[in-house]
């Protein structure tokens, strides 16, 4: 029985050795957008900001459901730059509508960044890259793991590397209006869960404090533990992939039961904005 464990175990590390992280490949550094007042929303904010020089407003948001109404509207008015990062970015309703709006968003000429977790993402990859082949559109992976398809591997191989996770939770528009809190994206985290919803806390925030967390951004998308996407698959995707999953993504969404009216809420939101 021991010698039996002892190959199971030879095994495991074998097979675990077989995958390695790609060493060499294409990595252009990129910052966040710096002339945020040159855009429509950093216009806005920037006449309140006039009026209180070096502070910052913020605005609490504790309700899932305008919590997502807020995202959707951001992606919507993003003019430049759209900046997401987060941990866990489900493939759900949720998920998969805003994963929609920044497409939308780059199909407008907004340059879309995502800097995701490594840990939810097995399986995914042919989507990610899809979305990555858009030319408005860069993904990267934080710490990714080496077995694309079983995690497991790298823990039971790699694991102090592999356990070293980005929990940052963060959408930034033409760096100028940020959102940050404890939100990932998915239904439960914004009150669209069957079951079961969590409850939590974002700030929306304008003013010099956007900046900062944009340099933060920029740290973790431009340092060693983010990988481009492209550099995890097996080929290249094309703009054929990117329409596939576009259309993929159309029909979905066509047949979603949502909750609550979207559409309506973030017009609403957006008039709302202007009479700051």
């Amino acid at each position: 029985m021991k010698r039996f464990y002892i190959l199971i175990l030879f095994t495991v590390f074998l097979i675990s050795g077989c995958s390695r992280l790609p060493e060499n490949y294409p990595r252009t550094p990129s910052t966040a957008y710096k002339n945020h007042k040159s855009t429509k929303i950093g216009r806005l904010f920037e006449k309140e900001a006039a009026k209180h020089p070096g502070r910052s407003g913020f605005k609490l948001i504790p309700y899932g459901q305008d919590a997502f109404t807020a995202r959707i509207a951001m992606t919507r008015l993003a003019q430049k730059s759209l900046d997401l990062q987060y941990y866990l970015w489900k493939s759900d309703r949720v998920g998969l509508l805003l994963a929609n709006e920044a497409l939308k968003a780059a199909d407008r000429g907004v340059k879309v960044r995502i800097l995701l977790d490594d840990i939810e993402q097995s399986d995914r990859d042919d989507i990610v890259a899809a979305m990555d082949a858009h030319p408005n559109i860069q993904i990267r992976i934080f710490n990714p793991f080496a077995h694309r398809n079983s995690h497991l591997l790298d823990f039971i191989g790699d694991f102090d590397r592999v356990n070293h996770r980005m929990h940052n939770k963060t959408i930034v528009i033409d760096n100028a209006l940020v959102i940050i809190g404890g939100r990932n994206i998915g239904d439960h985290y914004f009150s669209v869960g069957e079951q079961t919803n969590f409850r939590d806390l974002d700030i929306a925030a304008a003013g010099p404090v956007v900046r900062q967390i944009s340099t933060v951004y920029d740290h973790f998308w431009n340092g060693k533990w983010s990988v481009p996407i492209n550099a995890l698959t097996k080929r290249t995707y094309t703009q054929k992939d990117l329409l596939r999953t576009q259309e993929m993504m159309k029909q979905k969404i066509s047949k979603l039961d949502f909750p609550y009216p979207l559409d309506q809420d973030v017009k609403t939101l957006r008039r709302e904005m202007i009479q700051i």
